[in-house]
């Protein structure tokens, strides 16, 4: 993956767990921090960060004509937010939409509770 490709995946990993609820503090922080370190970066392009997206191509659109040249801070900052989303899973069932972190071994059942 290219830098961009990197960065754009890491800001839509963090939208993501901030609109289905997921994102711990330090989520949180690392997305805020990822979002701070571009802001500076982009200077007068900075606009290309709002609104907040979830899709890693529409941020990848929007940042490759305006981010010339990822550096190890950038990509440091976007390895950090990837790290800390990579256990989270969205689960869509007939309820609705879970975004879970699990750890261990996990069962999955498919029945439909009774009524």
């Amino acid at each position: 993956m290219s830098g961009v490709e990197v960065i754009a995946a890491a800001l839509a990993a963090g939208a993501l767990a901030g609109v289905t609820g997921a994102a711990s503090a330090a989520v949180e922080d690392a997305y805020r921090d990822l979002r701070a370190l571009l802001r500076r970066r982009l200077g007068g392009s900075a606009e290309v960060l709002e609104p907040e997206e979830t899709s890693a191509e529409v941020w990848e659109a929007r940042l490759e004509p305006v981010l010339t040249g990822v550096d190890e801070e950038l990509t440091a900052a976007a390895d950090r937010l990837l790290s800390l989303t990579s256990g989270n899973l969205n689960v869509a069932n007939n309820y609705g939409v879970a975004a879970v972190t699990m750890t261990g071994n996990v069962t999955i059942n498919n029945s439909i509770p009774p009524k």
